[in-house]
């Protein structure tokens, strides 16, 4: 005890000494003498030099055909707030990631600024020229549905060039190109018009390219069909066994119905059932008398949707299929759809096995009123029917509102008393913000409104909506619609989409009671089982 404290003691004194040779020393050297000294040293003066990057992906500068939901992209580092403006004018719009925005035809500069914590400011901005008059493409029916690709948001010199183009209907297909495309010109590239909505075709088991329309678009592509049905398909190219240098399949999912195969040039493609070899390597098929255990033909789709404007005229396709050994009588008849629908073969012939395209047009007057029209195509032989609900939407032809409704795919088919639940999008296309009435309605394949009710928003440019839609438990199954009216102006804007009612189910908790009792009646006979046995062999 006594050595430690010494020890303590010695080191006190010792820094006392060092402390105080210092004090000298400094003393000696910087001696205050009232007269201005003279003496070398270094200062550090240290400030913030620490700025933040933001820099403009898009738009770039190049012209764009449109003036509404332009891409604003950028990219930043270190930055605390991002805002912009455009031309300098009016007030800036604070930024959380990329977004679109509106703006007028002419000359524009979008600038941008980024700052940090420390108050420093980084900006910059890009030129950019819009010409709505230049072309017009449209693909309205893709727009925002899956991945398709978005062409307003391009620039006219990138359209003349444009890599990685999707055509995608969720219920149907993709078309994912493997080759950039010149979406700029067409068959007649003077009439500044691209219209890949009616030259195209995606549907139930089709894939379609008018390629004298779009003769840019027969290119190389991935194509992916959605919902099939079939153990092992295989792709038939106008109908026809595709060959390999022009098909090459990649994969087909059973599970999701997905079958995805590659295709060097562009015309109708579609998928068959594979058919079986006996077991001496034919075909099942043969002249000899085959029982048929399936339908005698078939038609797809089931089901058409289609949506015009007044004096608007469109055509779409129907498949019928012999699946007879021999020659098979059809005829062709519809329902409600009189004053809409054109047919021009309504009797004809099919050979054994043969598959008809047959058009059919429908054409819209100018004087008729915009509204949902249901009826039905019915396709039969002598000893078979088979109906396509149809559903004709007619909008108005001034109308500046494109409406978009998608029935989420878990409400595709639904039981009694449950809920549709769907998405909605409407884009304004005038220029101003406009109150639109928006009227919902589930009609049945007769055209019978079992539900109404409306409510009135404000759209600026574009809003997006999720709706439920409850069924009461005494609806019927079927098929039903459900249908959107936006009526702004006198002027009337529509979509629809198809669901199903099915029978009702057993309760989840039904089902796990019902498990649990036979599980306990299992059990309890297991017991019974063992006492008794074990009574008996006491008694021998």
């Amino acid at each position: 005890m006594k050595r430690g404290f010494i020890i303590l003691i010695s080191l006190v004194v010792l820094i006392a000494v060092i402390l105080s040779v210092g004090y000298y020393k400094i003393k000696e050297k910087k001696s205050i003498t009232g007269e201005a000294t003279n003496s070398n040293f270094a200062v550090t003066i240290v400030l913030s030099s620490t700025f933040p990057n933001v820099s403009i992906v898009l738009p770039e500068n190049e012209t764009y055909i449109t003036n509404k939901n332009l891409q604003l992209n950028y990219t930043s580092q270190g930055a605390s707030s991002v805002w912009y403006n455009i031309d300098q004018t009016g007030g800036n719009i604070t930024l959380t990631g990329n977004t679109i925005f509106n703006t007028t035809a002419g000359s524009h500069v979008l600038y941008i600024y980024a700052n940090n914590t420390e108050g420093n400011i980084t900006s910059d901005n890009v030129s950019f020229f819009v010409n709505q008059t230049l072309m017009t493409i449209l693909y309205d029916k893709y727009f925002e549905n899956g991945s398709s690709t978005n062409f307003n948001q391009s620039s006219y010199e990138d359209l003349q060039n444009l890599a990685g183009v999707i055509l995608e209907l969720d219920s149907y297909g993709k078309i994912d190109f493997g080759e950039s495309i010149n979406v700029t010109d067409d068959f007649d590239s003077g009439d500044m018009l691209v219209d890949i909505t009616n030259n195209t075709d995606i549907s139930f088991n089709k894939i379609d390219i008018n390629s004298t329309a779009l003769p840019n678009f027969n290119k190389s592509a991935t194509l992916y069909l959605y919902n099939l049905g079939f153990s092992n398909p295989r792709v038939l190219r106008n109908s026809e066994v595709c060959p390999d240098a022009i098909c090459i399949e990649v994969d087909y999912n059973q599970g999701t119905g997905t079958f995805i195969f590659n295709v060097t040039q562009f015309t109708n493609y579609s998928a068959e059932e594979t058919p079986s070899e006996s077991p001496g390597g034919g075909s099942s098929g043969g002249s000899g008398s085959v029982t048929i255990t399936g339908p005698i033909f078939d038609v797809i789709p089931n089901q058409i949707s289609i949506n015009l404007r007044q004096g608007e005229v469109r055509t779409r396709e129907i498949a019928i299929t012999n699946n007879l050994n021999r020659p098979l009588k059809i005829k062709i008849e519809t329902e409600k759809l009189g004053d809409f629908l054109l047919i021009k073969e309504q009797e004809f012939t099919l050979n054994s096995k043969e598959v008809k395209y047959l058009d059919l047009d429908f054409i819209i007057r100018k004087d008729v009123v915009p509204d949902l029209y249901i009826g039905k195509i019915i396709v039969s032989s002598e000893d078979e029917e088979e109906e396509i609900l149809t559903v004709v939407e007619v909008e108005s032809i001034g109308a500046l509102l494109d409406v978009y409704l998608e029935i989420d795919q878990r409400s595709k088919r639904v039981f009694k008393g449950e809920e549709v639940l769907a998405q909605i999008k409407m884009f304004n296309l005038g220029e101003r913000r406009t109150d639109v009435n928006i009227e919902y309605q589930i009609r049945d394949d007769e055209d019978n409104i079992l539900l109404t009710t409306e409510e009135t928003i404000a759209i600026e440019v574009q809003t997006s909506l999720i709706k439920n839609f409850g069924l009461p438990e005494e609806i019927k199954e079927g098929k039903y619609v459900l249908y959107i009216r936006a009526t702004y102006n006198n002027e009337v804007a529509s979509a629809s989409d198809f669901f199903e009612v099915i029978s009702t189910r057993t309760k989840t908790e039904e089902a796990i009671y019902t498990i649990i009792v036979i599980l306990l009646a299992v059990i309890l006979s297991f017991i019974i089982y063992y006492l008794i046995k074990r009574k008996i062999t006491r008694m021998y």
